[in-house]
């Protein structure tokens, strides 16, 4: 293909182990946690009572006339809870209810802004008793010195998760973005983790839900978080549960001695003797060293057909090498993905080299003046041995059009031995034509005729 001048207007590499571990991609892995502190903030003009160690905690609006609101708190630790590297996927947060009004009632599940305290007092119902040092209460984090910002606790305004609860059971608040977004970000700085606030109808009497608490004498019903996750790649020995020595073996091989480099810091017969001790103690598993996936899809990015980009279904539609999810030109090979004329981000093997839908544009609106040109007419004939896609005009004065043709416009054509494309503008500016231009190419610039010439008022017949 000859080069057209611009224009006229100026493996997956899954790391099996012998030892039950699932590397990035595969089914994820759970783990459900235990509530670590809840209480009852409990509505007081002077944030006198708790109920940090009672079997429930209680979230909506009791029957009382005054001072009738309450909100619950729960916390989870999740330090370890996952492996390194590992990717949280899913988080489910579920609670037992053991006590209710029978109007059902969305009960809220927003994150805690500042850190909270569970101590002493205890009260088998909703109405507290009084709070003991380090308790929350309505108006104290900490008490009986450290007060939230507002009364009612600090939280934020918008909810993580929601459920409507009814009678007594099991209810589940779902994983949502943000509910998997406050999980996420606890494991990446846990000191920021100060679990969450419940709030249930505040506005209707009687509405209030008493859930058991981790003190509850019957352990099946206390509060639990189940967290889903992927192992990531990235992490290497430490994303997996390797027991010693196997751990060794694998820091040894893949960190101290670096054996999977290109130029490694050990022997190529203490490399050796590591990594044999490693297979012989997993069932021949290859020591699984950190790996560079910058785009978390479990495909490390020296094998990774778009590395920027998740695409762990790696389709190469073409076969060049090069995955249809960053593929500048997925219909037809193109490896070097050169993109040096037409339209930005669409690669020159599916662009077109003779004219840009603006160039196209421009020259559309020009020849549909009727003081300067007649005949103005779209051609899309793609039967028969020379399918033809074409618009053109000529001059109303008889006069030539352009430098290589009597008429101006712009075509597409498919003759029996080759494609071309072309460009006739108005004179003095020179004409583009291209031959043998690719099947890909030749249709880019098809369908940029169509396009521009039907959203011009100019159908093509």
């Amino acid at each position: 293909m000859t080069t057209a001048c611009r224009g006229f207007w100026g493996i997956t590499s899954a790391l099996v182990l012998g030892l039950g571990a699932t590397a990035a991609g595969a089914s994820a892995e759970s783990v459900t946690l235990a509530a670590t502190r809840d209480n009852t903030l409990i509505e007081s003009a002077t944030g006198a009572l708790s109920n940090g160690s009672g079997p429930g905690f209680f979230a909506g609006r009791t029957s009382q006339t005054s001072q009738s609101i309450r909100r619950g708190v729960v916390r989870f630790d999740l330090a370890g809870a996952v492996p390194k590297g590992a990717r949280v996927v899913s988080a489910r947060l579920d609670l037992h209810v053991s006590q209710t009004h029978p109007e059902p009632a969305v009960v809220r599940v927003h994150r805690a802004l500042g850190d909270w305290g569970e101590a002493g007092s205890r009260a088998e119902g909703g109405q507290g008793a009084p709070a003991q040092p380090g308790d929350a209460t309505w108006l104290h984090a900490f008490s009986p010195a450290v007060f939230w910002s507002r009364p009612g606790g600090d939280f934020a305004e918008t909810p993580s998760s929601f459920a409507e609860v009814v009678g007594e059971g099991w209810y589940s608040w779902p994983s949502t973005p943000a509910l998997l977004a406050d999980v996420s970000s606890w494991l990446e700085d846990p000191a920021q983790n100060f679990g969450w606030i419940l709030l249930g109808d505040e506005d209707t009497s009687s509405t209030v839900k008493r859930f058991d608490s981790r003190e509850s004498e019957d352990l099946a019903l206390r509060p639990t978080l189940t967290l889903e996750y992927e192992r990531g790649l990235a992490a290497g020995c430490d994303a997996f549960d390797l027991d010693e020595p196997i751990l060794a073996l694998c820091t040894a091989w893949c960190d101290a001695l670096d054996c999977d480099a290109e130029v490694p810091v050990g022997s190529a017969a203490a490399c050796g003797r590591i990594e044999r001790a490693y297979r012989a103690r997993t069932g021949g598993s290859a020591p699984p060293c950190a790996v560079a996936d910058a785009d978390g899809d479990g495909v490390e990015d020296a094998l990774d057909s778009c590395p920027a980009v998740f695409d762990p279904d790696q389709a190469d539609g073409d076969g060049d090498g090069v995955g249809d999810a960053c593929d500048n030109c997925a219909a037809e090979p193109n490896s070097d993905q050169a993109d040096t004329f037409g339209a930005l981000g669409v690669g020159d093997a599916c662009d077109c080299p003779c004219f840009t839908a603006t160039e196209l544009g421009a020259l559309v609106l020009e020849l549909q003046d009727p003081a300067t040109y007649t005949g103005v007419v779209c051609i899309d004939t793609r039967i028969g041995t020379k399918p033809l896609t074409a618009v053109r005009a000529v001059r109303a004065d008889g006069a030539p059009c352009g430098t290589a043709s009597f008429d101006c416009g712009a075509l597409a054509v498919e003759f029996t031995e080759d494609n071309a494309c072309q460009l006739n503008p108005p004179a003095p500016l020179p004409a583009v034509l291209v031959q043998g231009i690719g099947d890909a190419q030749r249709e880019a610039c098809r369908r940029s005729i169509v396009e521009v010439a039907g959203a011009l008022g100019l159908g093509c017949n």
